[in-house]
């Protein structure tokens, strides 16, 4: 189900890929937060709480809209709680398709179930179950704490030092 725009999510039952949040900066600017994909769970049903989150190599003075961002890649991506959005901008302000934009996502390695059970993903969909050698030349989908997106974000526009 989509929501009106803004909302506040709760879970990732009302996320879909290509939402977008702007996160406030220390100096009254803006970056953006995209929504990539609802992370997956080891049978594959979506992640509740998780998701692959994407900061985007856009920064304005003004809030991001599906215009303004138009055209901007991912500049990086992790798996993130629902609490970043929530923390890190408050809301879902809208929706541009990742397709407008040639955002694709690669295969990445992700921890899908317990016991460090990781898989091969693309996305929300998990091709297959990780080999031991797939890390050699599939990367790890990182994982984000609540307030990594705005951290990175500081450090690559504003200049501020990252401690994430």
């Amino acid at each position: 189900m989509i929501e009106a725009y803004p909302f506040v999510p709760k879970s990732t039952t009302s996320l879909i890929s290509g939402q977008f949040w702007g996160i406030l900066l220390s100096n009254g600017t803006y970056a953006c937060g995209r929504v990539l994909a609802v992370c997956p769970k080891a049978d594959g049903r979506p992640h509740s709480r998780h998701f692959m989150a994407g900061l985007l190599a856009w920064h304005s003075g003004k809030p991001p809209t599906g215009a303004n961002i138009a055209g901007h890649s991912v500049l990086q991506q992790g798996a993130a709680h629902i609490k970043t959005i929530v923390r890190t901008g408050g809301q879902i302000i809208g929706h541009r398709p990742l397709e407008s934009d040639s955002i694709e996502l690669p295969p990445v390695l992700h921890c899908v179930g317990p016991r460090n059970q990781f898989a091969v993903v693309s996305g929300s969909v998990i091709l297959r179950l990780a080999k031991p050698d797939d890390d050699r030349c599939i990367p790890y989908l990182p994982g984000w704490g609540p307030e990594y997106i705005r951290a990175r974000a500081e450090y690559l526009f504003v200049g501020k030092p990252s401690s994430a």
